[in-house]
């Protein structure tokens, strides 16, 4: 089963994402710290990420770059708490998916997910 992992270091926001993705019936894990989600970007169920982009980094590599770094195929969906078209490219060139600007719609998050997973089943099928 293919898991969608929500990377948000704020609570609230993380349990509002998370019940309206299980409501959905997606297989959900969380993390609030930067080491959380390098430990279970790992798992290779884990296809999806929702990466909140003010998590702080552990060194010098931000964690964006930790993340898709740590997993083979993982679709991010870059979270940032202001819109900045340069950084929305920047990301966007950088492998993110998908760029969202907070305070993100739950309901539009939902189908941004909805649609990468889409986008997973479809690439397992072919291979």
């Amino acid at each position: 089963m293919v898991t969608v992992l929500i990377a948000e270091r704020r609570p609230a926001r993380l349990a509002a994402l998370e019940a309206a993705l299980v409501r959905e019936g997606v297989d959900v894990l969380t993390a609030s710290t930067t080491l959380g989600v390098l430990r279970l970007a790992r798992l290779s169920r884990v296809r999806v990420v929702l990466l909140d982009l003010g998590l702080p980094p552990l060194g010098e590599t931000p964690v964006f770059d930790e993340v898709l770094a740590s997993g083979v195929d993982l679709r991010v969906i870059a979270l940032a708490e202001r819109h900045d078209g340069d950084d929305a490219v920047s990301y966007l060139d950088h492998g993110a998916v998908d760029y969202l600007a907070k305070p993100v719609s739950v309901i539009e998050t939902v189908a941004r997910v909805r649609a990468q997973l889409r986008c997973v089943a479809l690439a397992s099928k072919a291979a």
